[in-house]
């Protein structure tokens, strides 16, 4: 995992004005997302706008590394989830509160799998910035990598 191989100051580090907000931020963020949407299985109902923004996460890396590690047994201990798991995601974007789209489980992993990589190709920018070696895979979407494979 690319936060084992930082350290502690690296993770909260901004480099404004290129870099706003911390590789803590960008990892929290996506952390959060994943974890609203096991919390909306059960019901149904995904709020990605109901994140915790919990700071510890953001701002404390072994925090952030119990989180996902958690978070990683909880995704591998689901029992398995027909991927047409019917669901509504709240849409951010509507401009009208209580806007809910039907979705399904495999199109939100999808969805949040395709965010994750942006994140982690800012993150790997970071890192570069900084200084620290990044694998050139992290932050790049598969598709993109099998295709650049096959050419």
């Amino acid at each position: 995992m690319v936060l084992e191989g930082i350290d502690d100051a690296l993770y909260v580090r901004t480099a404004t004005p290129l870099f706003e907000s911390s590789i803590g931020a960008h990892w929290r963020h996506c952390i959060e997302h994943y974890q609203l949407l096991l919390a909306g299985l059960p019901i149904g109902r995904v709020d990605y706008a109901a994140r915790g923004r919990d700071e510890r996460i953001e701002k404390e890396r072994s925090v952030a590394l119990e989180v996902a590690r958690n978070l990683a047994r909880e995704i591998m201990a689901l029992p398995p989830v027909n991927p047409d798991h019917a669901l509504d995601v709240k849409l951010e974007t509507s401009g009208e509160p209580d806007v809910w789209a039907k979705t399904s489980f495999a199109r939100e992993l999808d969805a949040l799998h395709g965010h994750t990589v942006h994140h982690y190709a800012m993150i790997a920018a970071m890192l570069r910035h900084y200084g620290c070696p990044a694998d050139r895979a992290f932050g790049i979407a598969p598709s993109t990598l099998r295709y650049e494979m096959d050419a």
